[in-house]
């Protein structure tokens, strides 16, 4: 994927230099975004203590609806069709419920129940190449497809585990500390849509731009099932467009 990504720069490059129309034009929006994914869920069962018994953390996450804002850069090689590059910034929000299920030490069918709530937030950004086309173009209205190369990256502040210590009377579990994932990640997808631009004053536009992006971050986690945070999600957006 990563040679793809490299070729279509290159090409895209290669392209703006040779080309013989000029269409320069900068966009900056923002909106929100509706996740296609928004409910999580991650657990994991390992020896509690010296036990040969199993405590349970089942992990539920539910994303909310949030904003994301970027710009894009774009050039136009041919009088319908051109490159963009573009980067945006995603406010992920997560409100989170961790439920331990833990063996009673001295009646290990016993299993006492810890709840802890909390909200998760971390930025997912977003650095984009690819190519656009004009379905409408005209003195007063712009309006473009879009497809391209998309590279995520960011630090998903997942729970990575719970330690708690035990009561006197072994009736119930008490929270000691919770630990997140603090890694970078990076991965790549893809992202496509449209806009639609009016003009309100010379080259100052006006418009809605409609986007899909689709991937994933993979966390890998050692002697569990890794843990699959899908980014996919449809922005809603307003812009402004700037060309010469």
């Amino acid at each position: 994927m990563k040679k793809v990504f490299i070729l279509v720069l290159g090409f895209c490059l290669s392209s703006s230099v040779l080309a013989n129309v000029k269409g320069l034009s900068l966009s900056v929006y923002g909106g929100m975004f509706l996740p296609f994914q928004p409910n999580l869920s991650d657990t994991w069962s390992e020896p509690y203590l010296k036990m040969p018994y199993l405590y349970t953390i089942e992990n539920k996450y539910h994303d909310t609806i949030s904003t994301t804002y970027g710009m894009r850069i774009g050039y136009y090689f041919f009088n319908k069709s051109g490159i963009y590059i573009s980067y945006d910034t995603t406010n992920k929000d997560y409100s989170a419920r961790y439920v331990g299920k833990y063996p009673n030490p001295k009646s290990p069918n016993i299993l006492r129940t810890l709840e802890v709530e909390d909200n998760i937030r971390f930025n997912i950004f977003e650095t984009s190449i690819g190519f656009k086309h004009k379905y409408v173009n005209n003195k007063q209205i712009v309006g473009e497809t879009f497809i391209g190369i998309t590279v995520f990256h960011g630090t998903p502040t997942f729970l990575k585990d719970i330690t708690v210590f035990e009561t006197k009377n072994h009736k119930f579990v008490k929270l000691k500390s919770t630990y997140f994932f603090d890694k970078h990640f990076h991965t790549v997808g893809i992202n496509a849509g449209m806009d639609l631009y009016k003009k309100i004053y010379k080259g100052l536009k006006l418009g809605l731009v409609l986007k899909y992006v689709y991937g994933n971050f993979k966390i890998e986690k050692e002697e569990r099932d890794n843990f699959i945070v899908p980014l996919q999600s449809f922005k809603v957006m307003f812009g402004l467009m700037y060309s010469i």
